[in-house]
């Protein structure tokens, strides 16, 4: 079973040394392959962080000018072979035995599948109680013996596929996702769903827990009201494989149970609720509008072939330009953080610029 880690980063090189360092601490199984780091955008001193991390990582550094995730990922998969990829983002770190707990669970897996692991948050603030943010926020696991999940969840800061499977799958949407073109979040869930339609099932890996950096920022009315705006917008552009009336039925039950399952004692969480779900239907409206309108090379399915690059006039209906990322220069660590000066300093290691 061969493993290799991708981390795709932008504008955080802070958080991304300590992403190296937690992994630096893990158990490497055999077929442990390294790191494949690719920094989207402008550059960030991200090439001299890779340097200088640990040799056993053996870590490839790319560059991608731009701005965009899922064109970050795409690139790393021009560059893998058929291995298992292991997605982290630049913002968590991770347990010790991650890598061997998705490797152990592969190997026992026969036929197409794609995987995924739980998530706790290293909370900067703690956040209102009545507010309804993702699971990146609050954390997201599933119970204790899980294996197989009916439909996809997994997060897109810790989960694993074979190269070869997404490459099959059409490759990641550049559309969609931090630096995409329609404003609609979750390329790994866009994913998930390509591979889901075809048969891939969905493996979850109870042991191979990340924690993610959860800034103030995020704990905020306004954050949790934007993110369900692009959560919206994501649902919409799936309207064409749904079809309009029963894709939106679906979203109104599915509304409606989270409404039911929020927090709304008070007369302010009641009037952030409704300012929530108006985000959300304006959203998937702006979604829906976008997936009848764009022509993509795959007429009647709405889906990007692998490599295709975003046209003009897509680029001209919505510049997102990485809006929702937080940025964080070199530096300290979070002062949560558990890996701050845990970890010695790492050689220099030499070859790392690709494969």
């Amino acid at each position: 079973m061969k493993l290799r880690v991708v981390i795709p980063t932008h504008q955080r090189p802070g958080l991304l040394r300590r992403l190296l360092e937690s992994l630096a601490s893990c158990r490497k199984p055999e077929g442990f392959l390294g790191v494949t780091v690719v920094e989207n955008g402008e550059r960030q001193g991200v090439e001299a962080i890779v340097a200088q991390a640990p040799r056993e990582l053996r870590v490839c550094y790319l560059h991608l000018a731009q701005a965009n995730k899922s064109a970050a990922l795409n690139l790393s998969l021009e560059h893998a072979d058929d291995e298992l990829l292991l997605f982290l983002d630049d913002d968590v770190r991770v347990e010790p035995d991650i890598l061997c707990a998705y490797v152990r669970t592969a190997s026992r897996i026969t036929g197409p599948a794609y995987f995924g692991g739980p998530l706790q948050a290293d909370l900067e603030v703690l956040p209102q109680p009545w507010l309804r943010l993702p699971g990146s926020v609050r954390g997201w696991s599933l119970p204790a013996g899980s294996l197989t999940v009916d439909s996809p969840r997994f997060l897109g800061a810790n989960w694993a596929a074979y190269a070869d499977q997404l490459r099959a799958a059409g490759g990641f949407n550049p559309e969609v996702g931090p630096g995409g073109t329609t404003g609609a979040g979750g390329q790994e869930r866009e994913m998930q769903h390509r591979l889901h339609a075809r048969g891939v099932a969905a493996i979850y890996v109870e042991q191979a827990l990340v924690w993610h950096w959860v800034p103030a920022s995020r704990c905020s009315v306004e954050w949790s009201i934007r993110r369900a705006w692009e959560r919206g917008v994501a649902y919409g552009l799936r309207i064409r494989e749904k079809g309009l009336i029963s894709w939106t039925a679906q979203s109104v039950r599915i509304r409606l149970r989270e409404y039911r399952e929020a927090r709304t004692e008070t007369f302010l969480a009641l009037g952030y609720s409704m300012k929530l779900e108006f985000a959300w239907w304006r959203g998937y409206v702006t979604g829906c509008l976008q997936r009848f309108i764009t022509t993509t090379n795959s007429p009647g399915t709405g889906r990007l072939q692998f490599r295709e690059q975003r046209s003009a006039t897509d680029a001209a209906i919505y510049d997102y330009s990485n809006r929702h990322r937080d940025t964080w220069a070199a530096g300290p660590l979070p002062p949560n953080s558990r890996f701050a000066g845990s970890v010695p300093t790492a050689s220099r290691i030499s070859g790392h610029a690709g494969r």
